[in-house]
């Protein structure tokens, strides 16, 4: 029972630092936006210096919402949405794209859903199949469906997960990067629950990790 009192006042915690971090990143964001519009496209130096801004910014906005979504995760927003445009949606905020290869199937798909959270796994899921392939690679997305389901699976070209680690990559704050909260795919996992669906991972070591999500294509919430 202290145990749980403590979890939940590190959570309550969390939230309240979360929510004052994210007013000043808006008004960095905002502002470096605005001196990159207003900078001579000569100086090339200083255009360099806010896009690094930038990314930092974005890169702290996304941990702050691991955090948020994971201590106090919001009701679902549901309206119908293209798993093409939410994909392209969580694409839009991953860097280093330059040297993978994202191969999307040739039809869309529509599901009734929440997007703002489906970007956000899509966006951990293909965050994790970079730094896998260390930037360099390709991930292959496919689905199928059934009248009631559709099922996505997200495959990349890295070096897999050690079947030791595997069953551990969905425990929050369970990781083996240096960087990084520990929350993503525990994240994931939430938000696709909160769907009445499924996640899992599966893996050949040496060669690549496919992350396996089902949905329903209406929710009965």
């Amino acid at each position: 029972m202290q145990t749980s009192k403590e979890l939940e006042a590190v959570g309550e915690l969390s939230t309240r630092i979360a929510h004052d971090l994210k007013t000043p990143l808006s008004v960095l964001r905002n502002s470096v936006e605005i001196l990159k519009a207003e900078s001579d496209s000569e100086t090339k130096t200083n255009i360099k210096l806010l896009d690094s801004m930038s990314r930092a910014i974005n890169r702290i906005d996304h941990q702050l919402n691991e955090v948020l979504e994971f201590v106090m995760p919001k009701n679902l927003d549901l309206k119908t949405h293209s798993l093409f445009e939410m994909l392209e949606g969580a694409l839009v905020d991953i860097l280093n794209l330059e040297h993978v290869t994202v191969c999307l199937p040739y039809y869309d798909v529509k599901i009734l859903c929440d997007r703002k959270k489906m970007e956000i796994v899509f966006e951990n899921i293909l965050l994790n199949a970079v730094q896998a392939m260390q930037n360099n690679g390709k991930i292959q997305i496919e689905w199928d469906e059934t009248d009631t389901e559709v099922h996505i699976n997200m495959k990349d070209s890295g070096h897999g997960i050690p079947e030791k680690l595997l069953q551990r990559i969905f425990d929050p704050l369970f990781t083996t990067r240096q960087v990084g909260t520990g929350l993503g795919l525990p994240v994931c996992k939430t938000i696709v629950e909160q769907h009445n669906g499924s996640i899992r991972a599966e893996t050949e070591f040496g060669k690549s990790t496919t992350f396996c999500i089902s949905l329903k294509k209406q929710q009965d919430l």
